[in-house]
């Protein structure tokens, strides 16, 4: 949870698209799935590159996959998968 709200700030936990003026409110779905891609790296790792990991995730939501996995029929395996495996790629990727 430190990781989520030191990266991500008030943003963290909630629907917030690049697009959009106001994040929405906190969401269970997202809340799983951004503490669980962040929780496995050191603080120090991730707090170097702050801004593109806010701006990586904040990116997700503008891709309909994993914005319905974190809207609706959120308890179907398939978009429990996708949420959670989405936000890691995007991690690994940036940070390996």
């Amino acid at each position: 949870m430190v990781n989520c709200t030191t990266v991500l700030e008030n943003g963290a936990f909630r629907r917030w698209p690049p697009t959009a003026s106001r994040r929405g409110p906190i969401n269970r779905a997202i809340f799983e799935s951004q503490a669980l891609a962040l929780a496995n790296w050191d603080i120090e790792v991730l707090l170097p590159r702050k801004e593109s990991i806010a701006s990586a995730l904040r990116s997700l939501f503008e891709n309909p996959e994993y914005d319905d996995a974190v809207r609706s029929g959120t308890g179907d395996v398939r978009k429990v998968e996708r949420r959670l495996e989405m936000p890691r790629k995007v991690l690994d990727e940036l940070l390996r």
